[in-house]
């Protein structure tokens, strides 16, 4: 945000969420209409009105045609520059996060000044849905009013101009003959906005970001051609991924001949919301219920908005260098590792055990001979929370909430039929479709361009057949979903019967291995940090570990037989020697399983202090379920072990409140700066637990 008119949004006496409300007096019209316009198509279009200037105009001369240069030529009456400014806010949490746009509503580009109305900085408030939602029926876009903000802080308005005329279309003899070049042009009222379908843009391509519709949906630029356009419904929007976009038409491709509204024989509109001037919409395909038209002045940033990282629609020509505070650099950010053991118990001394009621005095002890120091370092040293639920008790619909922060039932492989709930089972809950490439914190973390992601060990939410599995397959299915590297993959459960090309006999647990292909990973010469998503195989008992020790090397792998013991950060020379401590470690064949997966999360904790990468690592790990009642949602099948690690950030210490594993992704994405962008049913808990940490 350019901070030259900083000055504007000195603190006031009146909450910014209080200015939402009539009560105050604030100059605004939320989406329940104004007076009748001309023209319009149904009886009453949400209409939003603009606020009024604020005084500092552009010294232009009232010639009607002038080129002017941006900045140097944007100067008001005592030759100071008026530099555009814009800054897109995020705001709220979960589900009523809302996008803030804070504009003085000056172009970012040279103009032509085509009228004798010289432009003022008009100060844009504008509130629209950050998950935005589609609305029962499509509604009118308003005439001659703001439609959406672009990305350079410029309101585009709808086709229609004075005289109800095609503001596009170029009509010498016409009233208007400025309105639809792509730069803008000015009101009476003195306000720059756009009508032109390019909003600002010279020249957009399909993939260039141009702005927001009211309804909260981004609008893009045109596609490739006039074929590709009739994919599109009658909003000009389209489907892709899950996603929702809008793209504008080129003036070429919109019949200006036709009437704005759609009319019978009679030359009497038939009431259908579409326009006809569908340049940048033809209608609004989301909901408008939540947005909000505010005048600016005088109020201030809610405390709990952050600045978007990202900048302007690319500018035809300079402008002012952005002065906003800088995103946090790369090195700054953390390493995030998420750890989550296969059906590991819940021990006593982590937190009150969720017993049975019937079996109240039923203990769960670590084993007896140096127990699992590696967990309880991130126990002891870290936060441990008391009250941490899984947001569903079995693995793969567990591993879905938390790689999604959605719960299970959401999954787009259980749609079907609206209409009729789901059940939510291991086989109806895998990572397709829009979860797959967009849904997901991993691709959250991809989509970013900040981090490397990463995952290791089971992954359960593949789908793949048996006779589609291959190994390289199996890779791939899971990069797709948002994954630098995959490695160590076990795509589905370890069991006795042969599932087909994934268990054909020939390996089993392989703690080593799993371990050894993410310690390459950490290894990687790389500035970036990075996002790994591990998950242990063991102590799930399809194959006990003991089963695995006596019938596999580590050299067994499924992704076939390796060149070399995978035993780095192991403190054993062979893995034979190492196995066999496991055994003398272990009172019982139980207790093999839990110090396996001790020993695993050493090896990672070596290789990061190794690396140096350790201090700047944040690793929350927590068992996937309960397990006493494991697939029921009883205490016991739900209440999980939950640590968050994060040296200096984190202090040692207790968080006794509820959090589910749908909290993960969206905490995560908070600890490393980056902007939820998709519907999550989760919230972060990072203020919470660094507030608890501060008072320790």
């Amino acid at each position: 945000m350019h901070k030259n008119n900083a000055m504007r949004l000195l603190p006031i006496s009146i909450a910014f969420f209080g200015a939402f409300s009539s009560k105050n007096g604030i100059n605004f019209v939320k989406a329940q209409g104004k007076e009748a316009v001309p023209d319009q198509c149904t009886e009453d279009p949400p209409h939003f009105v603009a606020p009024p200037h604020t005084g500092r105009c552009m010294n232009w001369t009232q010639d009607l045609v002038n080129n002017y240069t941006y900045p140097d030529d944007f100067k008001d009456s005592n030759n100071e520059t008026i530099y555009s400014n814009f800054t897109q806010y995020v705001c709220g949490k979960g589900t009523e996060k809302y996008r803030l746009f804070d504009s003085n509503g000056i172009p970012d580009h040279d103009v032509m000044q085509g009228n004798k109305n010289a432009p003022c900085e008009v100060h844009w408030f504008i509130k629209v849905p950050y998950f935005p939602s589609f609305a029962a029926q499509v509604s009118e876009l308003p005439p001659r009013s703001i439609i959406g903000m672009s990305m350079n802080g410029v309101p585009a308005f709808g086709p229609q101009e004075v005289g109800n005329s095609n503001a596009i279309e170029f009509d010498p003899n016409g009233t208007v003959k400025d309105a639809g070049f792509w730069y803008g042009h000015s009101t009476l009222q003195k306000v720059w906005h756009f009508h032109n379908p390019f909003m600002g843009h010279p020249n957009p391509s399909s993939d260039d970001l141009l702005g927001y519709a009211l309804d909260g949906f981004p609008i893009y630029g045109p596609l490739d051609d006039e074929t590709d356009r009739n994919g599109l419904d009658e909003c000009n929007g389209r489907e892709i991924d899950g996603i929702y976009k809008y793209h504008i038409m080129r003036s070429e491709w919109v019949d200006e001949n036709k009437t704005y509204c759609e009319q019978d024989e009679n030359g009497t509109s038939v009431g259908n919301p579409v326009t006809q001037w569908n340049y940048i919409l033809g209608c609004y395909k989301g909901s408008i219920a939540d947005t909000v038209v505010l005048n600016g002045e005088g109020l201030t940033i809610p405390s709990d908005c952050r600045e978007l990282d990202g900048s302007p629609t690319t500018s035809p020509s300079p402008s002012l260098p952005n002065t906003s505070s800088p995103p946090t650099p790369r090195q700054d950010r953390p390493n995030i590792i998420i750890f989550q053991p296969d059906d590991l118990k819940h021990y006593d001394t982590w937190s009150p055990p969720p017993n049975n009621p019937n079996e109240p005095n039923y203990e769960v002890s670590e084993p007896s001979d140096g127990g699992l120091p590696f967990m309880n370092l991130l126990r002891e040293e870290g936060m441990e929370m008391k009250q941490a639920y899984t947001a569903s008790p079995a693995c793969g619909t567990s591993r879905f909430s938390t790689i999604t922060g959605k719960y299970a039932s959401r999954a787009e492989s259980g749609k079907k039929d609206e209409a009729v709930p789901r059940y939510v089972t291991i086989p109806s809950t895998k990572l397709i479709g829009s979860d797959c490439k967009q849904n997901n914190v991993a691709a959250a973390f991809k989509r970013s361009g900040l981090y490397r992601t990463a995952m290791f060990g089971k992954w359960h939410l593949a789908g793949l057949t048996d006779e589609e599995y291959s190994y390289e397959i199996a890779k791939d299915f899971v990069e797709n979903c948002g994954f630098d590297s995959v490695g160590g993959l076990y795509v589905e459960n370890l069991s006795d019967e042969i599932f087909g090309n994934f268990n054909n006999g020939n390996f089993s647990h392989n703690m080593e291995w799993m371990t050894n292909e993410a310690i390459q990973f950490i290894e990687e010469n790389t500035t970036e940090p990075f996002f790994m998503y591990f998950n242990p195989t063991v102590p799930h008992v399809g194959h006990s570990v003991d089963y695995a020790f006596q019938n596999f090397t580590c050299m067994q792998t499924p992704s076939g037989i390796l060149d070399e013991e995978p035993i780095k950060y192991f403190p054993f020379d062979t893995c034979e020697e190492y196995r066999d401590s496991v055994y003398n470690r272990s009172a019982n064949l139980d207790e093999l399983g839990p110090i396996y997966v001790d020993d695993s999360l050493g090896a990672i904790l070596e290789a990061l202090n190794a690396t140096g990468k350790l201090n700047n690592t944040l690793i929350i790990f927590q068992q996937d379920h309960g397990i006493e009642t494991k697939k029921a949602l009883y205490e016991n099948g739900i209440r999980v072990a939950q640590f968050a690690w994060y040296p200096g950030k984190i202090q040692a210490g207790v968080f006794d409140k509820p959090v589910s594993s749908i909290d993960i992704a969206a905490t995560v994405l908070d600890f490393s700066g980056i902007d939820v962008d998709y519907l999550m049913d989760g919230i972060s808990w990072k203020e919470e637990i660094t507030a608890v940490s501060s008072s320790t």
